[in-house]
Formats: structure tokens, C-alpha cells, sequence
């Protein structure tokens, strides 16, 4: 009896191991025999130039294929100034949907699709892909491979990648002093039968560069010693705070931020260091193109950066900062607008600039309430590099 179990055992054995092999075959030449379901990708741009402009064929399941070609640019440079958008990677819609390729070309998701369809580049803006929001006043500066050449013609290709930035919110303007011109409400100059200016910024790893235009139908420059009250002469002022920080000079280290006056020479530089003015004219490079006719000046300016940890009352040459993608800086320019007295019949004023105008709003209902930018960096606007 034991001997029929067992050969019963054995047989049924047999007998499922049989079966499940026959269904594994059928299975497997079922599996042989089935062709990849494949679609046609092809490529809009969106709005950019270049990319992947050849189609290519997407298996169900399996990662997106690789691309040819480099990633799509977008960069505008209409009137309104250059802006640049950075590309997010291919997408099933226009706006929203599904991401299946990434900013480097590489494949997003397995193609999920059975039919052909076309994938459209995504934008981000600056705001977007550096996660920032731009106040008022604040502002981007873009990188450049090649820095603009220092000779005041301000023509370079690198200044093409640069947006103006008005100089335009008077900081001191009350009696007697005399503006020239009535204010809005927001602090700006309405008329600017004396003065206009804008300007532009541009960066590379180690130097800032800044273009401004002045329009100034007086220049008045009665000081000889660069450092004995600068600000009474008609002269170009750059704010800049390293880490935009905030605070007075001596916080942050020692030197929180440096306030450097332009002389008209285009040699000397005076910082106020808090009870005097030091001479940094190691830390810019500038040279001014003048055409008195038309009474317009061209400011173009190379700038080493430093920290605070830069000595407040001496002016070692030092190596700058390298500046990096992403950086955030307190910074503003100012003008400093002497007329000796042109518009005004008040003879207490001679020799004192009659109105000093800067690119950010500030606050305040004096002008010495306003006129902070040199005691504190508080209200400087905030400048973002980016590439």
C-alpha cells in the first residue's frame, strides 16, 4: 500500500511540474512575440531658440531617450532691457502637465504614452529659478564671459546683457536748496531740467562693473583735495554693502559697507569711514567719457568687492571676493548735484551740492532723515548676481 502512495505522489509531482512548464512556454513565446509599443516624440521650443529639434522614439515604460542636442536658451533683448529665462525641460503641455525630460537634457519619468505627442520647453524666471522677490527698487545683475573694457564709450556686448536702472528719488532737496523741477508723491523728480541718470550693472567671478549716465546741465567741482567734503563737488556715489547685511560701518566686522565718492578727475575715490574720508582709489577703476555740449556723461566703472573683515581707516591691495551665482548685495548710486548756486538766489548755499538724488526710495520727511546712506546700509536696494 505505502508503494502505490508513493508512486502516486510522484506522478501528480510530475504531472504539475509538466503543466507549469508547458504555461511558462506559451507565456514566454507569447512575450517573444509582442512588439514594443513605441510613440514619436517631437520638440516646441516655446518661445526659446535651439534645442533638441529632431524627433525621437519613446517606449512605453522605459526611460526617455537620449538627446542630441543642448538645452534651449531664452534671452530677450528688446528695449525694456535684457531678461533672461532659464529652461526647466520638456513638458506634455505648454504650461503645467508632466516633466519627462530635466533642465539637463536627462530623462524626467518613463514615457507613459501609447500616442505621439509633443513635449514643450518650460521657462522659469529669474524670480523663479534663484527663489527670490524683488522689492521695489531691488534688481538683477547678470554674469558675462568677457568684462566690458574700462574707457567710458560703455558700447561693449557686455553691457547689451544689462537692464537701465533709473537714479531718479531726490534724498535732499529742501530749502534753500533749490530743485529744479516738483517731486510725485513716491519721492521722484518729475522734471529734471537739471539732472537724469540711470545706470547699469554687469558681473564676472572677481570684479563688479557698473555703466551710469549722468545728464547734469552744471558741473561744478571747486574741491582740489578729493577727500575734504567730496560730496560739495558734482560727483558719483556707489553704496555697496558685501552681504546686504544691513547696520552701521563698524557692525558686521569693522567695514559693513564702503560709500565711495567719484571724483570728476576719474582717479580719486573717497570713502567716509565715520569721522573722515579714506582714499580707495584701489578698489575702482573708472574713466569718464564727457561731452559738455550736450552736457552728458558717461561713467564706466570696474569694482573690486570686499568684506567686512576690509580694514575701515587704511587701504591695504588686497585680493577681492569672488563673486559667485546667486549672491545677494546691499547696493545703490547716488549723484551728488552742486549748481554753485545756479538756481537759487540764497549765497549761504555756495559751494554745497544743491540736490543729491539716488536709486532707491528711502525714507524720511527731512533731508538729513533721508540722507542715510552713508551712516547705515538699512535701506540699500538689494542686488542679486546671476547667470
Amino acid at each position: 500500500m505505502k508503494k502505490i502512495l508513493v508512486l502516486l505522489v510522484i506522478v501528480t509531482v510530475c504531472f504539475i511540474t509538466c503543466i507549469n512548464k508547458d504555461d511558462k512556454d506559451n507565456i514566454d513565446n507569447t512575450d517573444k512575440g509582442k512588439e514594443p509599443v513605441t510613440s514619436t516624440v517631437t520638440f516646441n521650443v516655446n518661445g526659446g531658440t535651439g534645442g533638441q529639434t529632431a524627433q525621437v522614439t519613446a517606449v512605453l515604460d522605459q526611460a526617455m531617450p537620449e538627446l542630441t542636442a543642448n538645452a534651449p536658451t531664452n534671452e530677450d533683448y528688446s528695449n525694456d532691457g535684457y531678461i533672461k529665462k532659464y529652461f526647466d525641460g520638456y513638458w506634455d503641455a505648454a504650461s503645467g502637465g508632466k516633466k519627462y525630460y530635466n533642465a539637463d537634457m536627462t530623462s524626467a519619468a518613463n514615457w507613459d504614452k501609447s500616442e505621439d505627442t509633443e513635449l514643450f520647453a518650460h521657462w522659469l524666471t529669474v524670480a523663479q529659478k534663484y527663489h527670490i522677490t524683488l522689492g521695489q527698487d531691488d534688481f538683477v545683475a547678470y554674469f558675462v564671459e568677457t568684462a566690458p573694457t574700462i574707457d567710458g564709450n560703455g558700447n561693449d556686448a557686455a553691457w547689451a546683457k544689462a537692464k537701465w536702472q533709473d537714479i531718479k528719488y531726490a534724498w535732499m532737496y529742501q530749502s534753500p536748496r533749490s530743485l529744479s523741477g516738483t517731486l510725485n508723491s513716491d519721492g521722484t523728480v518729475s522734471k529734471t531740467a537739471d539732472f537724469s541718470g540711470r545706470f547699469k550693472v554687469v558681473w564676472t567671478a572677481d570684479r563688479l562693473y557698473i555703466l551710469a549716465e549722468i545728464i547734469d546741465d552744471i558741473i561744478y567741482t571747486p574741491g582740489t583735495n578729493p577727500t575734504q567734503s567730496p560730496e560739495k563737488n558734482d560727483c558719483l556715489e556707489l553704496f555697496i554693502d558685501e552681504n546686504a547685511s544691513g547696520g552701521v560701518r563698524n557692525s558686521d566686522g569693522g567695514n559693513n559697507f564702503f560709500t565711495y565718492h567719484m571724483n570728476f578727475d576719474g582717479i580719486n575715490v573717497a570713502d567716509w569711514i565715520g569721522s573722515r574720508n579714506e582714499l580707495r582709489n584701489s578698489h575702482l577703476k573708472y574713466v569718464i567719457n564727457k561731452n559738455n555740449t550736450t552736457h552728458t556723461y558717461i561713467w564706466e566703472t570696474e569694482m573690486k568687492v570686499y568684506n567686512g573683515s576690509y580694514p575701515l581707516d587704511s587701504t591695504p591691495d588686497t585680493t577681492p571676493l569672488t563673486l559667485t551665482d546667486g549672491k545677494k548685495m546691499g547696493f545703490a548710486v547716488a549723484y551728488c548735484d552742486n549748481d554753485n548756486n545756479a538756481h537759487s538766489s540764497d549765497s549761504t548755499q555756495i559751494g554745497d551740492r544743491d540736490h543729491f538724488i539716488g536709486s532707491m526710495f528711502v525714507t524720511g520727511s527731512t533731508d538729513n532723515e533721508r540722507n542715510v546712506a552713508y551712516q547705515n546700509s538699512n535701506q540699500y536696494a538689494k542686488l542679486y548676481l546671476v547667470k
